[in-house]
Protein backbone atom coordinates (compact mmCIF):
# COMPACT_ATOMS: atom_id res chain seq x y z
CA UNK A 1 0.00 0.00 0.00
CA UNK A 2 1.30 3.42 -0.95
CA UNK A 3 2.23 5.53 2.03
CA UNK A 4 0.32 8.70 2.73
CA UNK A 5 2.30 11.81 1.79
CA UNK A 6 1.95 14.41 4.55
CA UNK A 7 3.36 17.92 4.54
CA UNK A 8 3.97 19.23 8.05
CA UNK A 9 4.30 22.98 8.43
CA UNK A 10 6.26 23.69 11.59
CA UNK A 11 9.34 22.27 13.27
CA UNK A 12 8.79 23.09 16.91
CA UNK A 13 7.10 21.53 19.94
CA UNK A 14 3.67 21.53 18.26
CA UNK A 15 5.09 19.48 15.37
CA UNK A 16 6.71 17.05 17.83
CA UNK A 17 3.43 16.66 19.68
CA UNK A 18 1.51 16.10 16.44
CA UNK A 19 3.92 13.42 15.24
CA UNK A 20 3.49 11.57 18.53
CA UNK A 21 -0.20 11.15 17.78
CA UNK A 22 -0.09 9.84 14.18
CA UNK A 23 0.83 6.73 12.23
CA UNK A 24 4.59 6.83 11.72
CA UNK A 25 4.20 4.85 8.47
CA UNK A 26 3.30 8.10 6.68
CA UNK A 27 5.96 9.89 4.67
CA UNK A 28 6.49 13.34 6.18
CA UNK A 29 8.03 16.38 4.53
CA UNK A 30 8.74 19.30 6.81
CA UNK A 31 8.39 22.97 5.97
CA UNK A 32 9.00 26.28 7.71
CA UNK A 33 9.08 29.89 6.59
CA UNK A 34 12.85 30.05 6.04
CA UNK A 35 13.54 26.59 4.62
CA UNK A 36 16.58 26.28 6.85
CA UNK A 37 17.70 23.64 9.32
CA UNK A 38 16.85 20.00 9.95
CA UNK A 39 13.99 18.25 11.71
CA UNK A 40 13.88 14.56 12.56
CA UNK A 41 16.90 13.96 10.37
CA UNK A 42 15.44 15.66 7.29
CA UNK A 43 16.30 18.94 5.62
CA UNK A 44 13.49 21.42 6.13
CA UNK A 45 11.90 22.88 2.98
CA UNK A 46 10.89 26.50 2.41
CA UNK A 47 7.16 27.02 2.76
CA UNK A 48 7.09 29.03 -0.47
CA UNK A 49 8.10 25.84 -2.34
CA UNK A 50 5.15 23.81 -1.03
CA UNK A 51 2.97 22.36 -3.81
CA UNK A 52 -0.31 21.57 -2.13
CA UNK A 53 -1.40 19.10 -4.83
CA UNK A 54 1.65 16.91 -4.20
CA UNK A 55 0.45 15.81 -0.76
CA UNK A 56 -2.44 13.75 0.57
CA UNK A 57 -2.61 15.92 3.65
CA UNK A 58 -1.16 19.24 4.81
CA UNK A 59 -0.92 19.82 8.54
CA UNK A 60 -0.08 23.15 10.13
CA UNK A 61 1.63 22.36 13.42
CA UNK A 62 2.17 25.93 14.60
CA UNK A 63 -0.16 27.39 17.20
CA UNK A 64 -0.23 30.96 15.89
CA UNK A 65 0.04 30.41 12.15
CA UNK A 66 -1.49 33.64 10.81
CA UNK A 67 1.80 34.99 9.42
CA UNK A 68 2.48 31.72 7.56
CA UNK A 69 -0.71 31.61 5.47
CA UNK A 70 0.38 34.23 2.89
CA UNK A 71 3.46 32.06 2.19
CA UNK A 72 1.36 29.06 1.12
CA UNK A 73 0.64 29.10 -2.61
CA UNK A 74 -3.07 28.58 -3.27
CA UNK A 75 -3.97 28.62 0.41
CA UNK A 76 -7.60 29.47 -0.36
CA UNK A 77 -8.04 26.16 -2.23
CA UNK A 78 -5.68 23.95 -0.23
CA UNK A 79 -7.00 21.18 2.05
CA UNK A 80 -5.41 22.29 5.30
CA UNK A 81 -5.50 20.80 8.77
CA UNK A 82 -4.36 22.48 11.94
CA UNK A 83 -3.00 20.66 14.97
CA UNK A 84 -4.17 22.43 18.13
CA UNK A 85 -1.36 21.55 20.54
CA UNK A 86 -3.27 22.85 23.56
CA UNK A 87 -6.12 20.41 22.96
CA UNK A 88 -4.04 17.81 21.09
CA UNK A 89 -6.68 17.84 18.35
CA UNK A 90 -6.44 17.89 14.55
CA UNK A 91 -8.94 20.25 12.91
CA UNK A 92 -9.86 20.58 9.23
CA UNK A 93 -9.54 24.26 8.27
CA UNK A 94 -12.47 25.23 6.08
CA UNK A 95 -11.75 28.89 6.89
CA UNK A 96 -7.99 29.25 7.57
CA UNK A 97 -8.09 33.02 8.03
CA UNK A 98 -11.14 32.77 10.30
CA UNK A 99 -12.94 35.26 8.04
CA UNK A 100 -16.16 33.82 9.47
CA UNK A 101 -18.03 34.10 6.15
CA UNK A 102 -21.19 32.54 7.55
CA UNK A 103 -21.58 35.63 9.74
CA UNK A 104 -21.45 37.91 6.70
CA UNK A 105 -24.11 38.50 4.08
CA UNK A 106 -23.54 36.90 0.70
CA UNK A 107 -22.53 39.22 -2.16
CA UNK A 108 -25.69 38.09 -3.93
CA UNK A 109 -27.68 39.99 -1.31
CA UNK A 110 -25.84 43.29 -1.85
CA UNK A 111 -26.87 46.31 -3.92
CA UNK A 112 -23.77 48.17 -5.09
CA UNK A 113 -24.44 51.90 -5.50
CA UNK A 114 -22.28 54.78 -6.67
CA UNK A 115 -22.35 58.41 -5.62
CA UNK A 116 -20.41 60.14 -8.35
CA UNK A 117 -18.92 63.46 -7.26
CA UNK A 118 -18.25 64.38 -10.85
CA UNK A 119 -21.86 65.63 -10.68
CA UNK A 120 -23.00 65.15 -7.07
CA UNK A 121 -22.15 67.47 -4.14
CA UNK A 122 -20.74 66.59 -0.68
CA UNK A 123 -23.94 67.79 1.00
CA UNK A 124 -27.10 66.41 2.61
CA UNK A 125 -28.24 65.53 -0.93
CA UNK A 126 -26.26 62.36 -0.25
CA UNK A 127 -28.86 61.40 2.36
CA UNK A 128 -31.63 61.50 -0.23
CA UNK A 129 -29.50 59.36 -2.53
CA UNK A 130 -28.87 56.79 0.21
CA UNK A 131 -32.54 56.56 1.15
CA UNK A 132 -33.43 56.01 -2.51
CA UNK A 133 -30.78 53.26 -2.70
CA UNK A 134 -32.08 51.58 0.44
CA UNK A 135 -35.62 51.58 -0.98
CA UNK A 136 -34.37 50.13 -4.27
CA UNK A 137 -32.54 47.42 -2.32
CA UNK A 138 -35.74 46.63 -0.44
CA UNK A 139 -37.62 46.35 -3.74
CA UNK A 140 -35.10 43.84 -5.01
CA UNK A 141 -35.07 41.98 -1.70
CA UNK A 142 -31.38 42.74 -1.19
CA UNK A 143 -30.18 42.91 2.39
CA UNK A 144 -27.58 45.66 2.38
CA UNK A 145 -25.74 48.33 0.42
CA UNK A 146 -22.21 48.57 -0.87
CA UNK A 147 -21.62 52.31 -1.27
CA UNK A 148 -18.92 53.61 -3.61
CA UNK A 149 -18.04 57.31 -3.44
CA UNK A 150 -16.25 58.22 -6.69
CA UNK A 151 -14.11 61.39 -6.92
CA UNK A 152 -14.88 64.28 -9.22
CA UNK A 153 -12.49 66.19 -11.48
CA UNK A 154 -11.98 69.32 -9.38
CA UNK A 155 -9.75 68.23 -6.48
CA UNK A 156 -12.05 65.24 -6.10
CA UNK A 157 -15.29 67.22 -6.42
CA UNK A 158 -17.53 68.59 -9.15
CA UNK A 159 -16.41 71.59 -11.15
CA UNK A 160 -19.16 74.10 -10.25
CA UNK A 161 -19.03 73.90 -6.47
CA UNK A 162 -16.37 76.50 -5.78
CA UNK A 163 -18.53 78.28 -3.17
CA UNK A 164 -16.99 75.74 -0.75
CA UNK A 165 -13.23 75.46 -0.26
CA UNK A 166 -11.53 72.13 -0.95
CA UNK A 167 -10.74 71.86 2.77
CA UNK A 168 -14.41 72.34 3.66
CA UNK A 169 -15.52 69.77 1.10
CA UNK A 170 -13.03 67.23 2.44
CA UNK A 171 -14.36 67.93 5.94
CA UNK A 172 -17.86 67.25 4.65
CA UNK A 173 -16.78 63.91 3.20
CA UNK A 174 -15.44 62.62 6.51
CA UNK A 175 -17.91 64.28 8.88
CA UNK A 176 -21.09 64.11 6.78
CA UNK A 177 -21.01 61.62 3.91
CA UNK A 178 -19.35 58.73 5.71
CA UNK A 179 -21.56 58.87 8.84
CA UNK A 180 -24.70 59.17 6.68
CA UNK A 181 -23.95 55.78 5.14
CA UNK A 182 -24.13 54.04 8.51
CA UNK A 183 -27.12 56.12 9.56
CA UNK A 184 -29.14 54.75 6.62
CA UNK A 185 -27.66 51.23 6.56
CA UNK A 186 -25.53 50.18 9.56
CA UNK A 187 -24.52 46.98 7.72
CA UNK A 188 -23.29 48.76 4.56
CA UNK A 189 -19.87 48.33 2.99
CA UNK A 190 -18.22 51.65 2.24
CA UNK A 191 -15.61 52.44 -0.41
CA UNK A 192 -14.21 55.97 -0.47
CA UNK A 193 -12.25 55.55 -3.67
CA UNK A 194 -9.24 57.65 -4.62
CA UNK A 195 -9.55 57.36 -8.40
CA UNK A 196 -12.33 56.89 -10.92
CA UNK A 197 -10.85 53.79 -12.57
CA UNK A 198 -10.96 51.90 -9.26
CA UNK A 199 -14.53 53.08 -8.63
CA UNK A 200 -15.57 51.92 -12.10
CA UNK A 201 -14.04 48.46 -11.65
CA UNK A 202 -15.72 47.99 -8.28
CA UNK A 203 -19.07 49.04 -9.65
CA UNK A 204 -18.95 47.10 -12.91
CA UNK A 205 -17.89 43.88 -11.19
CA UNK A 206 -20.96 43.89 -8.94
CA UNK A 207 -23.96 41.66 -9.60
CA UNK A 208 -26.64 44.17 -8.58
CA UNK A 209 -26.08 47.88 -9.20
CA UNK A 210 -27.74 51.27 -8.87
CA UNK A 211 -27.97 53.45 -10.88
CA UNK A 212 -28.19 50.82 -13.58
CA UNK A 213 -25.87 51.48 -16.54
CA UNK A 214 -24.15 54.33 -14.72
CA UNK A 215 -22.39 56.51 -17.27
CA UNK A 216 -18.88 57.09 -15.97
CA UNK A 217 -18.07 59.63 -18.69
CA UNK A 218 -21.18 61.79 -18.34
CA UNK A 219 -22.91 60.66 -15.14
CA UNK A 220 -26.47 61.67 -14.31
CA UNK A 221 -27.16 62.96 -10.79
CA UNK A 222 -29.43 60.74 -8.68
CA UNK A 223 -29.71 62.69 -5.44
CA UNK A 224 -32.97 64.62 -5.90
CA UNK A 225 -35.93 64.43 -3.52
CA UNK A 226 -38.40 63.99 -6.39
CA UNK A 227 -36.85 60.59 -7.10
CA UNK A 228 -38.62 59.38 -3.96
CA UNK A 229 -42.04 60.29 -5.39
CA UNK A 230 -42.64 56.90 -7.02
CA UNK A 231 -42.28 55.21 -3.64
CA UNK A 232 -44.66 57.70 -2.03
CA UNK A 233 -47.17 57.15 -4.84
CA UNK A 234 -46.96 53.40 -4.20
CA UNK A 235 -47.54 53.93 -0.45
CA UNK A 236 -44.01 52.75 0.36
CA UNK A 237 -42.66 54.55 3.41
CA UNK A 238 -39.70 56.70 2.42
CA UNK A 239 -39.03 58.22 5.87
CA UNK A 240 -36.75 55.39 6.93
CA UNK A 241 -33.93 57.23 8.72
CA UNK A 242 -33.60 56.25 12.37
CA UNK A 243 -30.91 57.50 14.76
CA UNK A 244 -28.80 54.87 16.46
CA UNK A 245 -29.74 53.77 19.93
CA UNK A 246 -26.36 54.79 21.36
CA UNK A 247 -26.78 58.37 20.09
CA UNK A 248 -30.32 58.56 21.44
CA UNK A 249 -29.16 57.30 24.83
CA UNK A 250 -26.26 59.73 25.02
CA UNK A 251 -28.47 62.66 24.00
CA UNK A 252 -31.08 61.73 26.60
CA UNK A 253 -28.38 61.70 29.28
CA UNK A 254 -26.99 65.02 28.02
CA UNK A 255 -30.43 66.65 28.03
CA UNK A 256 -31.11 65.44 31.57
CA UNK A 257 -27.91 67.09 32.86
CA UNK A 258 -29.27 70.38 31.55
CA UNK A 259 -32.77 69.84 32.99
CA UNK A 260 -34.28 69.77 29.49
CA UNK A 261 -37.70 68.09 29.37
CA UNK A 262 -38.26 66.27 26.09
CA UNK A 263 -41.98 67.04 25.99
CA UNK A 264 -41.03 70.73 26.03
CA UNK A 265 -37.92 70.51 23.85
CA UNK A 266 -37.81 72.80 20.80
CA UNK A 267 -34.71 72.90 18.62
CA UNK A 268 -33.76 75.89 16.50
CA UNK A 269 -31.30 75.16 13.71
CA UNK A 270 -29.42 78.14 12.29
CA UNK A 271 -27.99 78.50 8.82
CA UNK A 272 -24.89 80.74 8.95
CA UNK A 273 -22.96 79.66 5.89
CA UNK A 274 -20.57 81.60 3.66
CA UNK A 275 -22.30 80.00 0.65
CA UNK A 276 -25.58 81.52 -0.62
CA UNK A 277 -25.66 83.94 2.28
CA UNK A 278 -29.10 85.22 1.26
CA UNK A 279 -30.54 81.95 2.59
CA UNK A 280 -29.00 82.37 6.05
CA UNK A 281 -31.03 82.64 9.24
CA UNK A 282 -31.63 86.14 10.56
CA UNK A 283 -30.12 85.43 13.94
CA UNK A 284 -31.87 88.23 15.87
CA UNK A 285 -35.28 87.02 14.73
CA UNK A 286 -34.53 83.52 15.99
CA UNK A 287 -33.15 84.91 19.21
CA UNK A 288 -36.49 86.57 19.86
CA UNK A 289 -38.32 83.34 18.99
CA UNK A 290 -36.12 81.44 21.45
CA UNK A 291 -36.67 84.03 24.20
CA UNK A 292 -40.45 83.90 23.87
CA UNK A 293 -40.46 80.12 23.81
CA UNK A 294 -38.38 80.02 26.98
CA UNK A 295 -40.73 82.53 28.65
CA UNK A 296 -43.62 80.24 27.72
CA UNK A 297 -42.06 77.26 29.48
CA UNK A 298 -40.30 75.54 26.61
CA UNK A 299 -36.74 74.22 26.69
CA UNK A 300 -34.89 75.56 23.65
CA UNK A 301 -31.78 73.92 22.20
CA UNK A 302 -29.96 75.78 19.43
CA UNK A 303 -27.85 74.06 16.80
CA UNK A 304 -25.57 76.52 15.06
CA UNK A 305 -24.30 76.10 11.52
CA UNK A 306 -21.40 73.65 11.40
CA UNK A 307 -19.12 76.55 10.36
CA UNK A 308 -19.99 78.34 13.64
CA UNK A 309 -20.43 75.29 15.84
CA UNK A 310 -17.78 76.12 18.45
CA UNK A 311 -18.66 79.80 18.84
CA UNK A 312 -21.17 80.30 21.70
CA UNK A 313 -24.30 82.41 21.26
CA UNK A 314 -24.94 82.86 25.00
CA UNK A 315 -28.68 83.46 24.62
CA UNK A 316 -30.44 83.73 27.99
CA UNK A 317 -32.13 80.50 29.03
CA UNK A 318 -31.12 78.67 25.85
CA UNK A 319 -29.02 75.49 25.66
CA UNK A 320 -26.53 75.10 22.81
CA UNK A 321 -25.51 71.75 21.32
CA UNK A 322 -22.24 72.10 19.38
CA UNK A 323 -21.93 68.32 19.09
CA UNK A 324 -25.10 68.11 17.00
CA UNK A 325 -23.65 70.74 14.66
CA UNK A 326 -20.59 68.62 13.81
CA UNK A 327 -21.86 65.06 14.31
CA UNK A 328 -24.69 64.11 11.97
CA UNK A 329 -25.73 61.06 13.98
CA UNK A 330 -26.10 63.18 17.12
CA UNK A 331 -28.00 65.77 15.10
CA UNK A 332 -30.44 63.11 13.90
CA UNK A 333 -30.94 61.86 17.47
CA UNK A 334 -31.59 65.38 18.76
CA UNK A 335 -34.18 66.10 16.06
CA UNK A 336 -35.85 62.76 16.72
CA UNK A 337 -36.03 63.37 20.49
CA UNK A 338 -37.45 66.90 20.23
CA UNK A 339 -41.07 67.90 20.64
CA UNK A 340 -40.61 70.27 17.70
CA UNK A 341 -37.82 71.35 15.34
CA UNK A 342 -37.72 74.85 13.84
CA UNK A 343 -35.46 76.04 11.05
CA UNK A 344 -35.27 77.76 7.72
CA UNK A 345 -35.01 75.47 4.72
CA UNK A 346 -31.44 74.15 4.55
CA UNK A 347 -29.45 70.95 4.06
CA UNK A 348 -29.50 69.46 7.58
CA UNK A 349 -33.27 69.53 7.63
CA UNK A 350 -33.23 66.66 5.12
CA UNK A 351 -32.91 64.56 8.27
CA UNK A 352 -36.28 65.81 9.46
CA UNK A 353 -37.90 65.16 6.09
CA UNK A 354 -36.72 61.54 6.15
CA UNK A 355 -37.55 60.59 9.76
CA UNK A 356 -41.12 59.42 10.27
CA UNK A 357 -41.58 60.50 13.90
CA UNK A 358 -39.74 63.83 13.60
CA UNK A 359 -41.93 66.94 14.05
CA UNK A 360 -40.87 70.14 12.34
CA UNK A 361 -41.82 73.44 10.76
CA UNK A 362 -39.57 74.74 7.99
CA UNK A 363 -39.55 78.42 7.09
CA UNK A 364 -37.91 80.59 4.42
CA UNK A 365 -38.91 78.26 1.60
CA UNK A 366 -38.68 80.78 -1.23
CA UNK A 367 -35.50 82.72 -1.91
CA UNK A 368 -34.90 84.16 -5.37
CA UNK A 369 -31.15 84.54 -4.70
CA UNK A 370 -30.61 80.77 -4.97
CA UNK A 371 -31.67 78.49 -7.83
CA UNK A 372 -32.52 75.71 -5.37
CA UNK A 373 -35.09 77.94 -3.63
CA UNK A 374 -37.05 79.33 -6.57
CA UNK A 375 -40.75 78.48 -6.84
CA UNK A 376 -40.10 76.49 -10.01
CA UNK A 377 -37.43 74.30 -8.42
CA UNK A 378 -39.31 73.90 -5.15
CA UNK A 379 -42.43 72.78 -7.02
CA UNK A 380 -40.36 70.20 -8.87
CA UNK A 381 -39.01 68.64 -5.69
CA UNK A 382 -42.29 68.51 -3.81
CA UNK A 383 -42.67 71.91 -2.13
CA UNK A 384 -45.89 73.19 -3.70
CA UNK A 385 -46.39 76.93 -3.15
CA UNK A 386 -48.81 77.77 -0.30
CA UNK A 387 -49.14 74.08 0.62
CA UNK A 388 -48.30 73.54 4.30
CA UNK A 389 -46.60 70.16 3.80
CA UNK A 390 -43.93 68.82 1.52
CA UNK A 391 -44.97 65.85 -0.57
CA UNK A 392 -44.48 62.83 1.65
CA UNK A 393 -44.84 64.78 4.89
CA UNK A 394 -46.86 63.29 7.73
CA UNK A 395 -48.31 64.17 11.12
CA UNK A 396 -46.60 67.15 12.73
CA UNK A 397 -44.45 67.85 9.66
CA UNK A 398 -45.05 71.29 8.13
CA UNK A 399 -43.59 74.01 5.93
CA UNK A 400 -44.47 77.71 6.01
CA UNK A 401 -44.33 80.20 3.12
CA UNK A 402 -44.85 83.34 5.21
CA UNK A 403 -42.04 85.84 5.76
CA UNK A 404 -39.68 84.79 8.52
CA UNK A 405 -40.54 87.05 11.44
CA UNK A 406 -40.77 86.18 15.11
CA UNK A 407 -44.54 86.78 15.06
CA UNK A 408 -45.03 84.52 12.02
CA UNK A 409 -42.90 81.72 13.48
CA UNK A 410 -44.73 81.75 16.81
CA UNK A 411 -48.12 82.10 15.13
CA UNK A 412 -47.38 79.07 12.99
CA UNK A 413 -46.51 76.98 16.05
CA UNK A 414 -49.76 78.07 17.72
CA UNK A 415 -51.87 77.25 14.67
CA UNK A 416 -50.29 73.90 13.89
CA UNK A 417 -49.94 72.54 17.41
CA UNK A 418 -52.63 74.37 19.40
CA UNK A 419 -50.31 75.78 22.05
CA UNK A 420 -50.15 79.25 23.59
CA UNK A 421 -46.92 81.22 23.42
CA UNK A 422 -46.47 84.49 25.31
Amino acid sequence: MKKQQVAVIGTGSSAEQYLSTVDVSCDFTFFNSSGQGEFRGQSVQALSSLRCDAFDSIVIAVYDYGELLPLINGVEDARLHWFDAKKSELMYLTDPYFDNPQACLDNRSVLTVIYDMRVAPPTFDFLVFLVKCRLVANERKLARLKVIIAPGDNNGFRANIDFFSVSEMNFRVTHLLLPLVKLVDPTADLHLVGNRAEARKLFQSAEFCYPENHNFVNPVAKHHYFELFRFMDADIEHRIVEPSEICRRQLIEWLSTRDVVRDKLVTITLRESDAHTGRNSQVEIWREVASRLVNSGYDVVVVRDTAKALIPLDWDGVVECPLAAVDVEMRAALYDLSWLNLAISSGPLALCLLMKQCRYILFGMYNASCTSNTYEHLERIGFAKDCDQIKGGGDGQFICWNDVTAENVLSEITQKFGVTIQ
